[in-house]
């Protein structure tokens, strides 16, 4: 009788692990700043990635010999070479060992990815709690909005936040033309609010940085907005109380009081066709890094450019809502 039963748990156990209900998370890949639909593949705890999909975003040339399964990337004066199921491989002739051999599955080669980025000169960041790979060409603009994620320039330093790749909690984001970014009033940071109006939808989530990606800790929809002190923060007092309230995660409750925020207004257009929209009667007027100095705003609504790519964002500061005396 034991033993049957020992056999049942065992057939259990061998069903549950061949429908994966064991399987580890696979992880996101981020590359130069942009989420990858790519297949990842999991051996152990050892992640592989596809070799010429990832060489070719990092600038590099890859050439596979059929006959000897041998597979070698190209960039600059670096050379590596791997081959298929073989735990060697080169890099600039020097014999160097991987933890688990390249494979090849469906005609493509997926290789450890920490071993192949550093011989390529990337920069690769390995986030487990958030399941993530951000990798970065050094040449890259978008390496330069990750670098500028430390910079002491307060102006440099959130638009860096704001345009650095973004992981939410269904996997992708979608922006609103009504976005507002809030941050701590005159102070750098590595979190921010985003408060949003979807027609009759009002909502605000959290991103925090981690490894250069901006992760959503917290989100909050409701179906309507009523200014009803709620005494929890004045983040919360500012979206309002409402009906059908939907939260996921647990909001953050930071120590900052004083808040600054600014709205989205994402549109493919030049800075000439801007000026002529927003400059009526001098309430708008056109500034290049000037508005995110201590204090922030001493002028509400100015255009501010982000330094690191096309989009536009109307810094809105309103202090009887965001501004609170300690």
């Amino acid at each position: 009788m034991r033993k049957k039963f020992i056999r049942k748990i065992c057939f259990i156990f061998a069903v549950l692990l061949s429908i994966n209900v064991f399987a580890k998370e696979t992880p996101d890949l981020f590359l130069n700043g942009e989420l990858k639909d790519v297949q990842i593949i999991l051996k152990g705890s050892n992640i592989l990635i596809p070799l010429r999909f990832c060489s070719e975003e990092l600038l590099a040339t890859v050439d596979w010999d059929k006959k000897t399964r041998e597979i070698s990337i190209t960039k600059g004066n670096d050379k590596v070479l791997f081959t298929v199921g073989s735990l060697e491989y080169k890099h600039n002739e020097k014999v160097k060992e991987l933890l688990v051999a390249p494979e090849l599955i469906n005609g493509i080669t997926y290789v450890p990815f920490r071993p192949l980025v550093e011989a390529l000169n990337g920069v690769v960041l390995y986030n487990n709690a958030n399941k993530f790979i951000n990798i970065y060409d050094t040449s890259s603009e978008a390496y330069k909005v990750y670098k500028a994620l430390n910079s002491k320039d307060l102006i440099e330093q959130r638009f860096a936040i704001l345009e650095s790749p973004r992981k939410s909690f269904e996997g992708s984001y979608g922006g609103n033309r009504s976005d507002t970014y809030i941050f701590p009033l005159g102070k750098s940071s590595d979190y921010f609010f985003r408060y949003y109006i979807d027609d009759t939808i009002y909502g605000m989530d959290y991103f925090k940085i981690h490894d250069g990606v901006a992760v959503e800790e917290w989100s909050r929809t409701q179906d309507d907005s009523k200014q009803i002190p709620l005494k929890q923060s004045v983040l919360l007092n500012y979206l309002g109380e409402g009906s059908n309230i939907k939260e996921r995660g647990v909001f953050p409750n930071p120590k900052e009081t004083n808040f600054v925020g600014f709205r989205n207004i994402t549109f493919e257009a030049s800075k000439e066709n801007i000026e002529s929209m927003y400059t009526i009667g001098n309430t708008v007027s056109i500034i290049n890094k000037n508005g995110f100095s201590t204090p922030d705003l001493n002028t509400p609504n100015k255009l501010v450019f982000s330094p690191f790519g096309s989009l536009f964002y109307l810094a809105e500061f309103d202090e009887n809502i965001f501004r609170v005396e300690e």
